[in-house]
């Protein structure tokens, strides 16, 4: 599916010349769930490392303070509260700005893959009778 970001996320992106323009694709089934996390895993990787060599090879001292930051684990422990943050109307601004980060990296680089900012799971909007799936579609 293609899609696009919305509310304040899709404000920062915009705000930096970022594409609010998503891709999202959809797995069912147990052999389909277990194909998503390898691809997951896979592309976590590869993002991982392309972003840590481009820091490092950059030489820019700004940029090998984020690499710093981000090694001691700033950037994950800001992520990991990002869904629960979603679900009690946390603001996740710091999140946003490292995903906005993220973005500006991989385009001012050129990476030669499409970028992983997450998972949905969608059961959430399952399980709610309040809402009806078919419209977040």
């Amino acid at each position: 599916f293609r899609g696009e970001m919305a509310g304040l996320w899709r404000s920062r992106v915009r705000s930096r010349g970022l594409d609010s323009r998503v891709w999202l694709k959809e797995y069912s089934g147990d052999e389909a769930l277990r194909l998503a996390r390898a691809e997951r895993k896979g592309l976590g990787r590869l993002q991982s490392r392309w972003l840590r060599n481009y820091l490092k090879d950059s030489g820019k001292q700004e940029l090998l303070d984020l690499l710093a930051r981000m090694e001691n684990g700033e950037w994950i422990e800001v992520a990991q509260r990002r869904y629960v943050d979603g679900l009690t109307d946390t603001p996740t601004k710091e999140d946003d700005e490292h995903l906005a980060s993220l973005l500006n990296l991989m385009l001012t680089r050129k990476a030669p893959f499409t970028a992983l900012l997450g998972e949905m799971n969608l059961n959430d909007y399952y399980d709610d009778p309040d809402i009806d799936p078919n419209e977040w579609y």
